[in-house]
Formats: C-alpha cells, structure tokens, sequence
C-alpha cells in the first residue's frame, strides 16, 4: 500500500515534468540545444516512471516480469548522454557501438540504472581526468570460455564493457566491490555496484571487471542474448494528430489537469476539467451529447475512478473513456478494461502517446 501511494504520487509529479517537456519539445526547432535539453529531461522523466513501477513490481506479493526485447545500444546512448551533462571537461567519452547487436530480453529501467551506475562510478575513479571507454559487442562463449567466468554458461552473449583510465584496485577490494555496504568513497553507501550485480544475475548474466592498481578499471556486463536484432523504435513524430472534439479531463491533481489541457488544448480540442468523479458525474449530466471523451484517473480520493467510470456507462452505454494511471495496464488498471474503457494512459505522459491515443479513441477528425 505504501509502495503504491508513493509510486502514484511521484508518476503525478513526473506527469507535469514529462508533461511540459514533451510540449515545449514541439515548439524549438530538432537543431537547437534547447530540443536537445528538453529530451535529455524527456529521456530521465521517463526513466524515473520506470522506476516507480520497478517500485511496484517489487512490493507486489508475486513478482510479475514485464520484459521485452530491448535494444543495448541504445540504452548505451541514452545513458552516455545523460552521463556526459555529468562529466568533467578532463575525461574524454568514447563510445564504440557493434553493428546488428542481438536483442536482450530485459527491464530497460534496471540496465539503464546498471550502466548509469557504472559510468558514474568510472566517473570517480578519475579525479584528474581520463578516458572513460563503453563498447557492445556480440560474443559466443564456448564451454571452455564459460567455465572461465563465473555464473556463465555456454552460449550467445552481448556484453557492454565500461573501462577508465583511473585509479584502478588491488585485489582486496576487486573481491569485495559487489558486497553491500562494502564502499572505497567517503560519502558512499556501497550499495550502487551490488544492486547493479543483483539487477544483471537476474536478467541471466554476470559483471566481469578486470582491474590493476594505478591502471585503471574494465567492467564488463555479459546479458544473455536473443536470436536475431531489435526493432528499431521510431523517432516520434514531429506532426503530431489534432482534433476539434470535446474532451473531460478528471484528475484529483491540478498539475495533471494542467498539463493535459496544455496538451489537447495545443491540438485544437476543447478541454473541460473535473477534480473529482461526483464533479466529473454533474458535468457529463449538464453538457449531454456534447462530451465526446472522457480522460479519467484511476486512483481519486471519494468516488474513485472505478465507480466513476461503471456510473459513466450507466448515464451513457456509448460514452468513451480513457483511463489513466501510474499503475502499469497488466497491473490494477487492467481491471477497468471490463467495465467498458477504451482505452489506458500510462502516466506520466508524453504529448505524441496522448495525442495519438485519443485520436485512436475518438477516430477520424471532426
């Protein structure tokens, strides 16, 4: 319940900054640095969603896997560009990426982390600046190179290696940097490189690191890997959908409110707000016929987003209705799917999933 309560109220804070981002991201120009910052903020927006329903999966009494086929080369961008706002102008980034690298079948919240972690902690290791190397490559461990590392067995692999040219270890503290609590930093908690390890043995793979005092540090991230390559994701469109309808945003929260009408109003659609599911009820009931969607947040205080909904269809058998929730569809919100939504907005929002999931909805354009 705790976990649940804190994952709904960080999504409805991250609603308002991937929100507005994703907005302002329409309106610069794909060259200027500021469409470069604002998708750096889109980018860990989005990463901090995972997070929370990293958050949930956890505190539920049955652990449910929710991985997919993911593309490491591009988790590896992602992470270096959030590293490189982090880095000293004294250590040189290089990146050297495999062409047609194999899928890997995982949460891309917790590799994202993983790298992040190290990357940052390269970062550290060189207080006088470096060269901080990350590479991908595809490799087939045979029987005999399995048996070499261990937790491994034969097979195909992709493997991400991070290596600096800093301070480096003696073999004491190479034999104990995954233990918890166990740190070499005078502020740290030692819990960065033992949660990275817990996350990779979960997705069926190990961290290798070969280090030398005074020359620096490789660590090398084995995953097992899929037949063939990922999908490539699209870039989101620039030309987002419009339309003319009337939508009903119902969201306890102001910011969400906000920032949902800041999105449709953009598009060309009139935006009618309520705080509650009763406000939500007396609106629908004053304005029949002229409502043509309903965008409707799961989780309200009072009348809460389930009756809110089933009294929808009562008043109106045809009524559309998205639901809205920081809770994932295979999770609480998938439940609603039986009383008649047409549809689900994972929050946070990004502008082009609103904008084409209500064009889904509601069909041709007026």
């Amino acid at each position: 319940t705790l976990a649940g309560g804190i994952a709904h109220d960080f999504n409805n804070l991250l609603t308002g900054i991937l929100g507005y981002a994703s907005v302002l991201q329409q309106e610069v120009p794909p060259d200027s640095v500021l469409y470069r910052d604002l998708g750096a903020i889109v980018d860990s927006a989005t990463r901090a969603s995972e997070l929370t329903q990293q958050l949930l999966t956890v505190a539920r009494s049955s652990l449910q896997r929710e991985w997919k086929p993911l593309d490491v080369n591009r988790l590896v961008q992602e992470v270096v560009g959030l590293v490189q706002r982090a880095m000293d102008p004294s250590i040189v980034v290089r990146l050297h990426l495999a062409e047609a690298l194999r899928a890997v079948e995982g949460d891309a919240g917790q590799l994202h982390q993983t790298l992040l972690n190290l990357c940052l902690n390269a970062r550290d290791a060189m207080p006088n600046g470096g060269d901080l190397t990350i590479e991908t490559a595809n490799v087939e461990l045979s029987e005999e190179e399995a048996r070499s590392i261990p937790d491994l067995r034969a097979g195909p692999y992709v493997v991400v290696s991070v290596t600096d040219t800093g301070v480096g270890m003696d073999a004491s503290v190479r034999e104990r940097i995954f233990e918890p609590f166990f740190t070499t930093k005078e502020h740290g908690r030692g819990l960065g490189l033992a949660m990275a390890y817990g996350i990779v043995r979960a997705h069926g793979g190990t961290i290798h690191v070969y280090s030398e005092l005074g020359h620096g540090s490789t660590f090398k991230v084995y995953l097992p890997a899929q037949q063939g390559t990922p999908a490539t994701v699209p870039d989101r469109p620039r030309e987002l959908p419009r339309g003319r309808e009337t939508i009903l945003v119902v969201d306890d929260e102001e910011s969400v409110r906000a920032v949902l009408r800041r999105m449709l109003e953009r598009a060309g659609y009139t935006v009618l707000e309520a705080p509650d599911g009763r406000a939500a009820l007396q609106l629908y009931r004053e304005r029949a016929g002229t409502i043509h969607l309903v965008i409707l947040d799961l989780t309200m205080p009072g009348l809460g987003g389930r009756e809110t909904l089933r009294r929808l269809k009562e008043l109106d058998p045809n009524a559309r209705v998205l639901v809205s929730s920081g809770y994932s569809e295979n999770g609480r919100a998938g439940e609603v799917a039986s009383l008649g939504a047409c549809g689900f907005l994972q929050k946070p929002f990004h502008i082009a999933t609103v904008l084409q999931k209500v064009r889904e909805v509601l069909g041709s354009p007026l």
